[in-house]
């Protein structure tokens, strides 16, 4: 402890304002004001991960509706209004815009005279600015209003995937859902997001902000997150205080204990089973260190800091293990665990993050 202190003195760094927490199994090794709470920046991203998986099984999808409220004539021309319901889908992109309004068009809808009313939870390309998502979707309706990022979202499409041209006349606002309680609506597309797995490992690996306030919010709140993952990881009372999802800001904090140790971790070995199934790990030997994921720059993808142990252990999606664990050769040097998703190419971001569906994208199913 006290060599690791001086260390940090060497590097400038101010001793009180950290904190370390080095558990082996049961026993701490070395800690330094573990128990402390210190700002926790994006790491608040896990608390946010646990309360989700708390709340929704790992293939949830978020339904974003469209509705007819009108007359289509047979020309196809829809005379009245355009109805988007949506569910808070922390990543509905360009893409998902895109996908609507082809789809939209394969049912025979050329044209909407009136406008494109959404209600609910919405929000497009991350915008934090309700508005801007309402500009975004109009544009994303259209090829002859496409912006440069819109162009870059479709090259990231199928190839092959048309380019909508659906002419809609009036704006894009949002009304309150309770506006549409009388209104006669027919309700043709279903688009359902990628499943919460997936979501939530875009979420962390580019520790995007929006979305994680996103997810935090369809959970029920700072104050949610915080119970959830409380009890979910059975962290000491007292050692993680959240005043949003993201980590943005100082009120956000947590012990080094609750950050990194295995028992009880944010992460715990004991919890992945159920927590994180999509992950690898590699489990404890009878004799020797025990088992841990490892961080990298990308993301958890790796799994074991263990030389001593024969196999490792990779969970399937419905958090069982395989019934023969791989072999990992005489010094366990643990491969990347895949994470269990439906996505059929990674996630490639440009600009803003964006990704791929390839030939699974699809619109939805009519209702």
């Amino acid at each position: 402890d006290v060599y690791k202190r001086q260390g940090l003195r060497r590097q400038g760094w101010s001793v009180p304002d950290q904190g370390i927490w080095i558990q082996v199994g049961q026993s701490v090794v070395a800690e330094h004001r573990g128990s402390v709470l210190m700002p926790a920046a994006s790491l608040t991203k896990l608390a946010t991960t646990l309360a989700a998986l708390q709340t929704w099984p790992l293939d949830h999808r978020f339904d974003t509706l469209v509705g007819l409220h009108g007359t289509l004539q047979s020309d196809g021309v829809l005379d009245g209004d355009l109805v988007i319901q949506g569910s808070g889908d922390p990543l509905f992109v360009w893409e998902e815009g895109i996908a609507l309004a082809n789809r939209l068009q394969e049912l025979g809808i050329q044209r909407v005279t009136g406008e494109i009313l959404v209600t609910g939870p919405f929000t497009m390309n991350f915008e934090e600015d309700q508005a801007e998502s309402l500009v975004d979707l109009k544009q994303a309706m259209a090829t002859s209003t496409w912006t440069w990022e819109a162009r870059q979202a479709y090259a990231n499409l199928a190839p092959g995937t048309p380019q909508p041209n659906l002419q809609i006349d009036g704006v894009a606002r949002w009304i309150p859902t309770a506006d549409l309680e009388n209104v006669p609506i027919e309700w043709v597309v279903r688009h359902q997001s990628l499943p919460l797995v997936a979501i939530l490992k875009a979420m962390n690996i580019y520790s995007n902000n929006v979305m994680a306030e996103m997810v935090a919010e369809l959970v029920g709140g700072p104050a949610q997150v915080m119970a959830k993952a409380t009890e979910l990881a059975e962290l000491p009372a007292g050692e993680l205080s959240l005043a949003n999802g993201s980590g943005l800001g100082v009120e956000n904090q947590m012990s080094a204990r609750v950050a990194g140790g295995p028992s009880p971790p944010l992460l715990k070995p004991a919890a992945w089973p159920r927590l994180a199934p999509w992950l690898g790990w590699c489990p404890p030997p009878k004799k020797g260190r025990c088992g841990s994921p490892l961080s990298t720059k990308g993301g958890i993808s790796l799994t074991c800091g263990c030389s001593r142990i024969s196999y490792c252990r990779r969970f399937r999606p419905t958090g069982e293990p395989p019934k023969r664990p791989p072999k990992c050769g005489p010094r366990c040097e643990c491969r990347p665990a895949p994470f269990a998703t439906a996505t059929p190419a990674a996630i490639r971001w440009p600009r803003r993050p964006r990704r791929s569906r390839g030939a699974e994208h699809t619109a939805g199913a009519g209702l």
